[in-house]
């Protein structure tokens, strides 16, 4: 999403539009600030695709995306599961590792949380690695300690490093996110 700002398609339409409202605003005297405006929709424009970016971070082709915005989701995950990404943005979602088995090298489960809240449920028994970064939010696991700001690492109490597991990272801003076992 941020390289559509390095775009000269962008500019190009950011000009016209600017050029466009200002001639407008000259011409019929309707007295618009239309600097102010264009200045700050691109400035809300700018930091809306850098947080976004920022969560979705840099999973490559090997992943599983799915997306919930403004809304509800349940991802039911089967068993021996490939990697996979999930970014809730201003919703609620449910993610359900309890019937899936890691892969052989691990699998990477990357959830991205933007103003809402996702719960990731895992099977008590499950063989687990949570890397959380929060910014004013919360990162839940079970047993552990509950964060609201910079990074963390958290293991299940079963974790054992040679075994297969699930490495789950999760970015969460001005929300929560939890695992839960069930």
């Amino acid at each position: 999403m941020i390289e559509i700002l390095f775009s000269g398609y962008f500019w190009g339409a950011v000009l016209i539009l600017v050029g466009g409202a200002a001639i407008i605003n000259a011409v019929f005297k309707l007295g618009l600030p239309v600097t102010k405006v264009a200045f700050w929709t691109l400035l809300v424009l700018i930091v809306f695709s850098v947080v976004i970016s920022t969560l979705l971070g840099t999973f490559g082709s090997d992943h599983n995306v799915s997306m919930n915005v403004f809304g509800g989701s349940q991802k039911l995950i089967p068993d021996q599961t490939e990697s996979h990404a999930f970014f809730n943005i201003f919703g609620a979602s449910t993610i359900d590792l309890t019937q899936a088995e890691p892969a052989e090298d691990g699998t990477k489960i990357r959830v991205g949380t933007l103003f809402g809240s996702t719960k990731i449920l895992v099977n008590s028994r499950a063989n687990y690695k949570v890397k959380a970064f929060v910014l004013f939010g919360s990162s839940k696991v079970p047993d552990q300690k509950n964060g609201i700001f910079g990074n963390d690492i958290m293991i299940s109490a079963r974790y054992k490093p040679q075994m297969r597991a699930f490495n789950i990272h999760l970015n969460t801003i001005f929300g929560s996110t939890q695992v839960i076992h069930k």
